[in-house]
């Protein structure tokens, strides 16, 4: 008989985002394990104004052994105001009946929590208590380092890094620097580090298209400061001057991706830029493997160190070169001039000159090694990890 797991704090799965492909991972580890996986969502965050899906069912399996609900029984946010919280207070009250029936009449022992909220968590820790569930929590950000993105040194002792270990019992770390932390702050609290990982079998079903050349970098609109940073680049390398143009890849607020793209016919009007949105996901892989290099430059503030970007697996499965620097995860995986063009330093001079290194060679080789490094590290589909062993579950 197989046990059962529930993830919980989720709002937006199954619709597509580096959060639902971790949900998904998470899951998929846990299958592995003898368990059958439930990713509860407590109300809808979907708006049918900005959501493609448009058949998103409130409650489905979506692989074997993984299924989700919406305890609000909608699963779409409602415009009005008064129906909206209505939804709310029904996601409340199904969710927590429904743990109670989990956890008792089907033998379910473990939350799994997917939040950045401290409150959240609390929220869970105070169920789970009275339950007695044991909470997994799977840490990817440095939170206190969200609001502020660019800063080195976060010192913040009373923040959700300096609190969230008091309220779980075990811990999923995504990076070096997140398990290094909680290991120092909380030794005795079980870790397991798991990078994020994609289907290579599936990415490598995608083909890539015959275009003009081009690199690309995709990430949201909230890094701004990161696409600035990458426009200065480009226009200080080479790229130009051998009719390489730059692809961006975006998502976000609307009014946002306006003003970048205003900014851009500003600034950068003899520059063949071009600003994309709402690709499928077959579209964004083919646009990766198009591509002759692909852009993820990670600073070295508190955040960058922390996170282990989601794409950086696509970018691995698509045997594209990685453009990057050398902070966080990449100098634990990533050789410069072998696996991938590291600039020593971040900034856009240096950046520049890597983006040069990577159109001036027959890089193809680089791209293969960089897939060989993550079929090895990132690839779901060889992933086999005793998760109920390593975290003595």
């Amino acid at each position: 008989m197989k046990k059962n797991s529930l993830i919980v704090g989720s709002l937006g799965f199954p619709f597509g985002s580096a959060d639902t492909y971790r949900i998904l991972q998470l899951s998929r580890v846990f299958t592995q394990n003898n368990e059958r996986c439930t990713i509860v969502n407590r109300f809808p965050l979907h708006s049918r104004a900005i959501t493609t899906e448009e058949n998103i069912k409130v409650a489905d399996e979506i692989e074997n052994n993984i299924s989700y609900i919406h305890t609000s029984l909608v699963s779409f946010r409602h415009d009005n105001f008064i129906f909206r919280n209505i939804f709310k207070l029904i996601g409340y009250v199904l969710e927590i009946i429904y743990l109670i029936y989990k956890r008792f009449f089907k033998g379910t022992k473990i939350l799994i929590v997917y939040s950045t909220k401290l409150q959240t968590l609390k929220y869970y820790a105070r169920l789970a208590k009275i339950l007695n569930y044991k909470i997994v929590y799977d840490y990817i950000e440095y939170v206190d380092s969200l609001k502020k993105r660019e800063e080195r040194d976060i010192d913040i002792t009373n923040g959700f890094d300096h609190q969230f270990y008091n309220y779980i019992d075990y811990c999923i770390t995504i990076s070096p620097y997140l398990n290094t932390h909680i290991n120092k702050k909380a030794p005795h609290i079980p870790t397991l580090q798991l990078p994020p990982s994609v289907s290579f079998n599936e990415m490598d079903k995608i083909k890539s298209k015959e275009t003009e050349p081009y690199i690309l970098y995709c990430g949201g609109i909230a890094y701004i400061h990161v696409i600035k940073f990458i426009l200065k680049a480009y226009k200080s390398s080479k790229a130009k001057q051998k009719d390489i143009s730059l692809k961006i890849i975006t998502h976000g607020k609307k009014n946002e991706i306006l003003k970048l793209k205003q900014f851009i016919n500003n600034d950068y009007s003899d520059y063949k830029i071009e600003i994309l949105n709402n690709l499928s996901y077959e579209d964004l892989i083919s646009s990766y493997k198009s591509a002759k290099a692909l852009l993820i430059p990670l600073s070295d503030n508190v955040q960058d160190m922390a996170r282990f970007p989601f794409k950086i697996c696509e970018y691995t499965a698509s045997k594209t070169p990685i453009i990057t620097t050398n902070n966080g995860i990449i100098n634990h995986y990533f050789e410069n001039n072998n696996s991938a063009f590291i600039s020593e330093t971040y900034t856009e001079l240096d950046f520049s000159k890597s983006i040069n290194e990577a159109i001036n060679n027959d890089n193809r080789k680089v791209g293969l090694k960089s897939y060989e490094i993550g079929f090895k590290n990132f690839n779901s589909d060889n992933c086999n990890i005793q998760i109920t062993k390593y975290l003595e579950l």
